[in-house]
């Protein structure tokens, strides 16, 4: 009986560790070609049902971002036939995540739930926000990214 206790307890310790994995991801704000000065961090923390991002980010304007994992890692810009194209090194996103808001004070606080989402899924990636798709070319193209923040050291 004693050995069962032990191997409940330490698979449920085990489960709780695996369950509260954290990082924290610097943000950068991106324009054209550059990667400029940390904005905060987006914490993510894997829970039972998925990946908890809470944002800690400052010095953006009003309003609602976007907010995406993209294919690759990194953040510089790129050009193309139409342009510089800031943050593109991230390459296309591979899952929209929900808006992120941006408060009166241009800080964004607000927790976000992906459920379903692990770890394995978001290292090696990158998180990107822009703002809303207007439907036209430059929102196609990714012109109307604000920042983002890799997680390549995180593999």
């Amino acid at each position: 009986m004693k050995h069962i206790l032990t191997g409940l307890l330490l698979t449920f310790i085990f489960v709780g560790f695996a369950h509260g994995r954290e990082i924290a991801v610097t943000v950068h704000k991106v324009n054209s070609m550059n990667v400029g000065d940390s904005i905060g961090v987006i914490v993510a923390k894997q829970t039972p049902d998925g990946i908890k991002f809470t944002p800690y980010l400052s010095n953006l304007r009003p309003g609602s971002l976007q907010f995406s994992l993209n294919k690759h890692v990194g953040c510089q810009g790129k050009m193309a036939a139409h342009g510089a194209i800031p943050g593109m090194a991230a390459g296309t996103a591979i899952m929209q995540f929900p808006m992120i808001h941006v408060n009166s004070r241009g800080e964004a606080t607000e927790a976000i739930l992906v459920r379903d989402l692990k770890f394995d899924d978001i290292v090696g990636r990158t998180l990107v926000l822009g703002k809303p798709s207007t439907g036209n070319t430059a929102s196609a193209w990714g012109q109307d990214r604000v920042a983002c923040g890799s997680l390549e050291t995180y593999k």
